[in-house]
């Protein structure tokens, strides 16, 4: 279907448009978590979730726009030396937050 954003994934050819429109789409991730990572400073890591994150993983890691958009922060970019960043490629963790929360719960009594 054309509101199928897969599609763009699957025909991201080099030099093709969609491969630009992923670069672009990486860059924005990129400074959007480095930005996260400075306000938050989650030091044990900064893991990205999500569909998309899970389905592009490896490329978002290996392509460079979204650790170099990441790591862009001028003077502060040290300090994200020490946030990893990390991608998960599970697609259940809803359940997994859910399961974790109920057994918390019950050990608190």
């Amino acid at each position: 279907s054309p509101l199928d954003a897969g599609i763009i994934a699957r025909n991201a050819y080099p030099g093709s448009i969609c491969e630009m429109a992923l670069k672009v789409f990486a860059s924005c991730y990129g400074a959007a978590a480095g930005t996260l990572a400075l306000f938050v400073q989650p030091f044990g890591g900064l893991y990205l979730t999500g569909g998309v994150t899970r389905r592009l993983g490896d490329w978002l890691l290996d392509e460079g726009s979204l650790l170099g958009a990441y790591f862009d922060k001028g003077r502060l970019s040290p300090l994200l030396d020490k946030v990893p960043l990390m991608v998960v490629k599970a697609d259940n963790l809803a359940e997994r937050g859910a399961h974790l929360r109920t057994v918390q719960l019950l050990h608190q009594e």
